[in-house]
């Protein structure tokens, strides 16, 4: 692996709002970069060929998050939730809908990457206690 090209890794957080700061692991603003022994291993279960990770990428996610379905579910309804949990713990914005529809695996990571979503929820509900469950 020495004297090898080193991918072009990102040095900076995800955009805030993007795709790519929803499929992101751990801290938000931390940058870690797989091991060389891990991208060995990726490439020779893959058959990928030595220069796979320094090619350029494509569909990175960088893009603010975006939804084509508006919300289906009735105001009224919406209502009765922040009734219930207070208006600070519901949220219908499109960022919202989409980082907790979507979990953290890797073909939903594939997806946001290229901007897809195919499933959404139409409300996001956060209970403050038991007794709003």
């Amino acid at each position: 692996m020495r004297g090898k090209p080193e991918p072009p890794w990102y040095e900076s957080p995800a955009p805030k709002g993007s795709y790519r700061s929803i499929f992101k692991l751990g801290k938000p603003e931390d940058v870690k970069h797989p091991s060389r022994a891990w991208r060995r291993l990726v490439r020779e279960e893959l058959g990928l060929g030595e220069n796979h990770f320094a090619e350029r990428r494509h569909a990175e996610g960088d893009g603010q998050v975006s939804v084509d379905r508006p919300v289906a579910l009735a105001h009224s309804h919406i209502r009765a939730l922040e009734a219930i949990v207070g208006r600070n713990n519901v949220a219908t914005d499109d960022y919202s809908r989409v980082r907790f529809s979507y979990g953290k695996l890797l073909d939903e990571a594939v997806e946001l990457r290229r901007g897809e979503v195919s499933n959404v929820c139409d409300v996001v509900v956060h209970p403050r206690d038991k007794h709003d469950v």
